[in-house]
């Protein structure tokens, strides 16, 4: 299996919950390569995100509840 440093996993915080314009996002960096996809509750992929300096707009999303997964050297962590 892959290792993961369990610094980089908790080193990672998202907010605010609920958002409305952009979610923050810290902590990707000590992580490496990612990738981010976002879910609605029916589980479709609304598609890979790219964060911009830690900032992920949100606005094109219809309101409504939504995961984040977050893919890092063969570690997956969801957040909602």
């Amino acid at each position: 299996g892959t290792n993961i440093d369990e610094a980089d996993v908790f080193a990672i915080s998202i907010f605010p919950n609920p958002v409305a314009g952009f979610l923050h996002i810290n902590g990707l960096d000590n992580i490496g390569d990612y990738s981010l996809r976002v879910f609605n509750v029916l589980g479709e992929d609304m598609g890979v995100v790219k964060p911009d300096n830690g900032l992920l707009p949100v606005s094109q999303l219809k309101p409504g509840i939504y995961t984040l997964h977050i893919s890092a050297r063969g570690f997956m962590s969801s957040s909602m």
